[in-house]
């Protein structure tokens, strides 16, 4: 029903829209992986059914700032989720990393995951020099 909601009013997303421009700056690629933070409460919807998981139960959250969802994706395959994660600003640290019905990361995930939070580290390091 939301996900219909969410088709119909395109305002719904404005609040998603200024969170994709905040933290777009945290996409990354490596070898055969990225990450990107989500940009629509759909993609958000979608993610949490692929995958069987409640990401989209943060929607309001991440689209607020209070958290931050953001998708691992194969390159060669972008728009097909893979595994979800949940970064915490504040704490500097990954609240969760979940793939299909919760599952924990692989262990290629979880190499790519701290080599990705090494570059997030970097980048607000950058900002607040700024």
């Amino acid at each position: 029903v939301r996900l219909i909601e969410v088709n119909e009013n395109p305002k719904l997303n404005e609040p998603f829209k200024k969170r994709y421009k905040a933290l777009k700056k945290f996409c990354f690629e490596f070898e055969d992986l990225c990450i990107h933070p989500a940009e629509s409460e759909r993609e958000m919807i979608l993610e949490g059914k692929i995958l069987n998981h409640c990401v989209s139960s943060y929607a309001s959250q991440h689209a607020n700032g209070k958290t931050s969802i953001f998708f691992i994706r194969h390159k060669e395959y972008p728009e097909e989720p893979y595994f979800t994660l949940e970064f915490n600003f504040n704490k500097m640290r990954v609240v969760q990393n979940r793939g299909f019905k919760n599952c924990d990361r692989t262990a290629e995930v979880k190499k790519k995951k701290k080599e990705w939070l090494s570059y997030v580290k970097e980048v607000v390091e950058k900002g607040k020099a700024a």
